[in-house]
């Protein structure tokens, strides 16, 4: 009953949940509720950027009582496998800058968004959205606003959100969403890279993406050296305008990412 109140709510055309559980997989299959078309919402990828500090998390994980001691020797073995793998950033020219807030620039980028997709279904990201989604983030100094810059304007930027396992000790920063003003990928590897260079100066143990840009061929799929599988697949919708409904049949429409739900709030 309660999901049945809070899926078919009346005078709204469309719902999305993108933080699904193993548990509730079931309860929901029950509404009808499809995946998102586009992504691995069952996978994450992941870069190691502090190798002691990752391992004894992972081992405090599995119950280890020396985890702290047998995190050397686990750490640098990880790192050598790291070191020989084809999957690594690569070094770029590009300018990426962390900005303090969401200026005017973010609200000239959405409008130029908005205009240049019309065949995208796009949550808003206008400055007052952006503001109002991570009011909360800010305000703990969790959120890292990464930007290329095309002259006064944005040409891209991306938002990461710091996610720690404190049961663990696990340092964690998430990939919440990229956007960039010509619809490619290509500013993301850059902003990855820079993202990664933050995570080792300030001892974070790793940065991790979740669902997007992973399919084979994808820019994630190519650079990431790590993949975990996560419980069940966590991001599903619910239309129930008609006319809706057949926009997104087609992957073309959509465009995912964990800013869309309340996954990064």
């Amino acid at each position: 009953m309660l999901l049945d109140r809070l899926i078919n709510q009346q005078n709204v055309d469309l719902y999305v949940n993108n933080t699904m559980t193993a548990d509730a997989v079931a309860a929901f299959g029950a509404f009808q509720c499809p995946r998102v078309p586009v992504g691995l919402w069952d996978q994450s990828a992941f870069w190691i950027t502090d190798y002691r500090g990752f391992a004894e998390s992972l081992l405090l994980m599995q119950g280890y009582r020396l985890a702290k001691l047998l995190s050397y020797p686990l750490s640098g073995a990880g790192f050598v496998k790291d070191l020989f793998t084809k999957k690594t950033l690569p070094e770029h020219e590009v300018d990426v800058n962390v900005a303090p807030g969401f200026d005017d620039r973010f609200e000239d980028f959405w409008e130029q968004l908005r205009q240049r997709n019309p065949h995208l279904l796009l949550a808003v990201r206008s400055r007052r959205a952006l503001e109002w989604h991570f009011k909360y983030a800010r305000r703990s100094n969790r959120l890292w606003i990464l930007t290329v810059a095309d002259g006064p304007r944005l040409a891209a930027y991306a938002i990461l959100d710091r996610r720690d396992n404190l049961a663990f000790g696990l340092k964690r920063v998430r990939l919440v969403d990229f956007q960039s003003l010509d619809g490619s990928t290509a500013l993301l590897s850059p902003i990855l890279d820079f993202a990664c260079g933050k995570c080792r100066s300030e001892g974070i143990h790793m940065l991790e993406n979740v669902g997007r840009w992973m399919e084979e061929g994808e820019v994630i799929d190519r650079l990431t050296p790590h993949r975990r599988k996560l419980s069940s697949w966590t991001y599903f919708y619910r239309v129930s305008n008609p006319q809706l409904a057949d926009k997104l049949r087609v992957t073309s429409a959509w465009a995912p990412s964990l800013f869309d739900g309340n996954a990064s709030l």
